[in-house]
């Protein structure tokens, strides 16, 4: 049994740690999260800076903004009963971070209008706190502690032009930088044993840049795409070990619909070429199998003079994985305080994973059954100045 547990225990445990494989899109904003992150077609304000930097060219004025997230949830694991394993339970404890700070600027030289501006922004999200409690048919009880803390960053500037009263172009520049500090322990009946206790840290940097159009052809109506360009994130590892992890070219697409003056639809389509995601130049689908997937995001907004309210939803075509889950469910408000605004929106995600593990000779199937919320809170400022 014991046997059983730790090679389970490790090969699932090495499985989330994966850094490469855990490179899953983290958004950015607290309107964007509440309307199911349905937002390359929104972004004309400060949020354009993690969004699409195209909708830097339709800035009206100065503003800025700061973003916190936090998040909770748990799994079941069901599969090993046979096995003498009555129960897996796994809590995934509060975990926070600090998701966006920014500030643009608009701008006017002769007839070209824009606006550039400055983010500090979270791009890859490693924190989780995952304990595991397993129960087995002899009495026995296993607690499993995998706890990390951080992630890959990006200290952005962004600049946007609209190069025709109905388009704008934007483009973004980002340097990378990051660490995660973990540590894995196996106890038994409340037993430590320092054998089992094991710790990590790893840093990342790198550059990468980051495209996108913005078109308004009419006032009821916005197209945007955004791209980001294919770049290579070092990963210095424990015991002084180098990765390049290598990030394959993605992109979204999304369209915008305002039919009055206090309503707003939005519809985004992502890809998530995980597949070409490589380790030193070897493909995830070569090492893991892992396979491609997708997200599509829908959202809407209803405001009023003084309350914003929204709702959202999105969904992935395929996960193999927590930090990116099958389908999730948004919603938000947003609070005017005259230049001031005050926004929040909730998250609820859920996540089936079935996969096979192989022991010896054998293949036992199992499921894994995760929920999640996720609260993410910010404020926006605008100041003097609007074009």
């Amino acid at each position: 049994m014991k046997k059983l547990l730790l090679v389970l225990l490790i090969s699932i445990s090495f499985a989330k740690a994966q850094n490469a494989a855990n490179l899953f899109f983290n958004a950015n904003g607290e309107r964007a999260a509440a309307m199911g992150n349905a937002y390359t077609a929104l972004s004309d304000e400060v949020l354009a800076l993690a969004w699409n930097p195209a909708g830097l060219g339709y800035l009206r004025s100065y503003a800025s903004s700061v973003v916190g997230r936090f998040g909770f949830g748990n799994s079941t694991i069901t599969g090993f009963e046979q096995y003498g394993i009555n129960s897996w339970n796994v809590d995934i404890n509060s975990w926070t971070q600090l998701n966006f700070i920014g500030i643009v600027v608009p701008f006017e030289i002769e007839s070209v209008k824009g606006g550039t501006g400055l983010s500090f922004r979270r791009i890859y999200n490693l924190t989780k706190e995952q304990n595991h409690t397993i129960k087995t048919a002899e009495g026995d009880t296993y607690s499993y502690h995998d706890n990390s803390d951080g992630g890959v960053d990006a200290f952005t500037l962004a600049v946007g032009v609209r190069v025709h009263k109905a388009v704008s172009l934007g483009l973004t520049l980002n340097y990378l930088v990051g660490s995660v500090d973990g540590f894995k322990n196996l106890n038994l009946n409340n037993q430590s044993d320092p054998s089992n206790y094991v710790t990590y840290h790893n840093r990342y940097s790198g550059f990468s840049a980051e495209a996108g159009i913005l078109v308004k052809p009419m006032d009821f109506f916005s197209l945007g795409a955004y791209f980001s360009i294919p770049y290579t994130v070092t990963e210095d590892t424990t015991g002084g070990g180098t990765v390049d992890l290598g990030i394959p070219m993605s992109y979204s697409l999304g369209v915008a619909i305002f039919p009055t003056d206090h309503l707003v639809f939005s519809l985004d389509y992502r890809n998530q070429p995980i597949s070409s995601v490589t380790v030193d130049g070897i493909k995830l689908k070569s090492l893991y199998g892992t396979e491609d997937t997708y997200s599509i995001h829908i959202g809407g907004e209803w405001q009023t003079e003084k309350i914003a309210y929204r709702l959202g939803f999105y969904k992935n075509k395929k996960t193999e994985n927590i930090l990116n889950p099958d389908q999730v469910y948004t919603g938000g408000v947003g609070i005017k305080f005259g230049t001031f605004i005050i926004n929040a929106a909730l998250e609820y995600t859920n996540t089936e994973i079935k996969q096979n593990f192989d022991l010896d000779d054998e293949s036992i199937p199992f499921t894994q059954n995760t929920s999640e919320w996720r609260i993410t809170i910010g404020a926006q400022v605008y100041f003097f100045g609007t074009f």
